[in-house]
């Protein structure tokens, strides 16, 4: 329960960083230049300056805003691609519609996730939301794949027989039964598509490949790298700490809802 409570309150906390930043409560000065080059922290820079002069703790908070806004909808996207393949994939098993759809996401896991997201992105560089849909590509089979599995052991539950005996449609199966037994299911889910599009956010900005971006963790690790060679740490550790910091919440979160679901589901053949 603590941990719970822990995960969710630095999601949470996040989430509100990110929400004062871009209205423009915090981090107004983003784009001034104090010419303090690694400057230590102080009260005018809590967490110090970069090479360049500028304020880390404006960096990791434009940082946050920018992560949150480009990692939600790409994810977002992903799930409900996942969800409309998966579901009609278990819901319609051993059919053709379900040989299609195993046979794209078995292609598409087949290839190397990372190397294939990197040629894509060099590919879309400069398109506004090239960057986006290309995440939400790489993210959908792995989701696709756990729901179809998901839905294949409702399709065991006499509750399922009972609706479909009553003259229940597909899509009314499909939206008063299948997603609502498995929301929690769906939760851990976009928790997980959710930090794996941060990761590959982050990946794209360290190579250089997110045109859209003016700050972002990919670019302050980037940064931070560089500045290892002069044995200055501050921008790795503000930079790699803000990120593994989210990261952990948003698995501890979707391993606690997962236990949940696992745990409230109804069993197979479950006469209730």
């Amino acid at each position: 329960m603590r941990r719970i409570r822990l995960s969710s309150f630095v999601i949470a906390a996040f989430f509100l960083l990110a929400l004062l930043t871009q209205i423009g409560v915090i981090g107004t000065d983003g784009s001034v230049i104090y010419n303090e080059s690694h400057a230590a922290p102080s009260l005018a820079h809590p967490l110090g300056t970069t090479a360049l002069g500028n304020d880390l703790l404006t960096l990791l908070l434009h940082s946050i805003r920018y992560m949150v806004a480009q990692a939600i909808p790409a994810a977002l996207l992903a799930l409900a691609v996942g969800i409309v393949c998966g579901v009609v994939a278990g819901r319609f098993a051993q059919s053709w519609i379900d040989q299609l759809i195993c046979a794209a996401i078995t292609l598409l896991s087949s290839l190397p996730g990372y190397l294939l997201l990197i040629t894509l992105a060099a590919m879309l560089r400069h398109s506004t939301n090239g960057l986006l849909v290309i995440v939400a590509f790489s993210l959908w089979p792995e989701l696709a794949r756990a729901i179809r599995q998901e839905t294949l052991q409702l399709n065991q539950m006499s509750c399922m027989d009972a609706a479909i005996a009553i003259g229940n449609s597909s899509i009314s199966l499909v939206l008063r039964h299948y997603l609502a037994i498995l929301q929690p299911s769906l939760w851990a889910l976009f928790l997980l598509a959710l930090a794996n599009a941060i990761k590959a956010q982050a990946l794209l900005g360290f190579l250089g490949l997110d045109s859209q971006a003016r700050v972002s963790f990919g670019l302050l690790i980037a940064e931070g790298a560089a500045d290892l060679v002069a044995f200055k740490f501050s921008t790795m550790l503000v930079a790699c700490g803000g990120l593994l910091t989210f990261l952990l919440a948003i698995h501890a979160r979707s391993a606690d809802s997962l236990t949940f679901s696992n745990a409230t589901r109804p069993r197979a053949h479950d006469q209730s």
